[in-house]
């Protein structure tokens, strides 16, 4: 049989560069403005976070982007205990407070007066913001599955003809060392 294993030295360069690709055009994605909630980059966090890898064994190559923890909050928005956005994943609950104050102190948040004409503090902000989440839910951002779409779009003949060069680089490698004499005197 043959000496050489087929390598996919074609598929492996087409998928660093969706790797490299995914990366650029996710982090794209979270800081073009969107009406009514603009970028989702306060912290930039999330964005700081993206990085690509690709992972490969002995049958599979898969590309991967390495997010923060709260990533899924932001792309399937979480479900409010009065109303759900379309589309939310995750379920009602408080959101962390300091998260929210984080937010609060990195985003330029400039509170209303309430009924009583005061201002609220940024404790009783903090509160008032995450009472409204764990109420009415957040919005989901899919930033994520849009560059995927985007990309595999772009990428699944790419990948087609990799795999196809790749394959047509070994038939001649398996059949040089292919020994027809011992096929013929194995009848």
């Amino acid at each position: 049989m043959a000496t050489d294993s087929l390598k996919f030295d074609n598929l492996i360069r087409v998928l660093e560069d969706y790797g490299k690709e995914a990366e650029a055009l996710y982090k794209a994605k979270l800081t073009e403005g969107r009406p009514p909630y603009g970028t989702k980059n306060a912290s930039g966090e999330l964005l700081n976070s993206v990085k690509w890898g690709m992972k490969v064994n002995d049958r599979t190559y898969e590309v991967t982007l390495e997010l923060a923890d709260y990533w899924k909050y932001v792309e399937g928005g979480a479900q409010g205990r009065a109303t759900s956005p379309f589309g939310a994943v995750y379920p009602a609950h408080w959101p962390p407070p300091s998260a929210i104050r984080q937010w609060i102190d990195i985003k330029p948040v400039n509170p209303l007066p309430g009924k009583n004409g005061r201002i609220p503090t940024p404790d009783q902000l903090t509160y008032l913001i995450g009472r409204k989440i764990a109420m009415k839910g957040i919005e989901p951002f899919p930033a994520l599955s849009r560059t995927v779409e985007e990309l595999n779009a772009k990428y699944s003949e790419k990948i087609a003809e990799a795999v196809s060069k790749d394959v047509a680089a070994f038939v001649p490698i398996l059949f040089s060392s292919f020994n027809y004499r011992d096929l013929a005197n194995s009848k």
